[in-house]
């Protein structure tokens, strides 16, 4: 009987001190992509405008643009395959905002950019955001002909803990009632 309920207060006990596990940033989370032209303050409903729940694959495609969200960047791409630039006139801004929908999305602390062939008219300068909202300005930027380029927007944030155990935990506090029963049954079988 001692031995049991070691087993038992054993099993428990790990089962509570379990460390808590990280929950994903963006993965499973809806984000709403906005255009805004001439500013911040004028959204416009096309140009893939949209909410997007992000998970596998691009998001968003949109003529030569497209967007990707994975749990701690967002990839901007674009391929322009015409004869001719394409370009985004220059206004205070004219660009997207990327923002949290639901509200559910720990706030943002940093924004870090990695660009690969990018127009030079874009910069680090034209990526602000909030607590809640990635903004990236395009104004004065232009798509030249026959040409492709992507920007990497790694997102910082602190991940909320979960209260949800780790696999070993569960697994130690699985063992430990496999013991327990092990016991009953040796110590019933001794009795009859």
């Amino acid at each position: 009987m001692k031995i049991l309920r070691t087993l038992c207060l054993a099993a428990a006990a790990a089962f509570v001190v379990a460390s808590p596990a990280n929950a994903a940033l963006l993965s499973g989370q809806t984000v709403r992509l906005q255009y805004y032209f001439p500013d911040l303050s004028t959204p416009n409903n096309s140009s893939g405008t949209g909410n997007y729940l992000v998970g596998a694959g691009v998001e968003v495609t949109d003529g030569i643009l497209s967007f990707d969200f994975t749990d701690t960047q967002i990839i901007f791409s674009f391929n322009n395959t015409g004869d001719q630039a394409i370009g985004f006139g220059e206004q205070p801004f004219n660009g997207y905002g990327i923002s949290d929908l639901n509200g559910t999305i720990a706030p943002f602390t940093s924004v870090t950019s990695l660009f690969s062939n990018m127009p030079a008219e874009f910069t680090s300068s034209d990526v602000t955001f909030d607590a809640n909202n990635i903004f990236l300005n395009f104004s004065h930027v232009f798509f030249d002909a026959h040409s492709s380029g992507s920007a990497t927007f790694t997102i910082n944030a602190p991940v909320p803990e979960t209260d949800v155990p780790e696999p070993l935990t569960l697994s130690l506090f699985g063992a430990g009632l496999v013991g327990a029963f092990a016991a009953q049954r040796k110590r019933k079988a001794r009795l009859a």
